[in-house]
């Protein structure tokens, strides 16, 4: 996955959430990169307006790609 692609968060049986990839947890994300260290994980914009937090990318569904200019 990579910067802008559209994504949907799934979670058991809660509504899922839709938002952008923002970029990958990187070692200077400090707690998150602990948990990240060997799964990729990535920063998201959600769509409901609340603040960017990051998921394991095997939690995402890949909805489309970012357009590439």
């Amino acid at each position: 996955m990579q910067h802008g692609d559209l994504i949907e968060y799934r979670l058991g049986s809660h509504e899922a959430s839709r938002g952008l990839i923002v970029r990958p947890v990187a070692e200077n994300d400090a707690r998150a990169w602990v948990h990240a260290i060997d799964r990729p994980a990535y920063w998201i914009a959600w769509f409901d307006g609340t603040e960017q937090t990051w998921a394991f990318g095997g939690d995402l569904t890949l909805i489309s790609k970012a357009s590439a200019e």
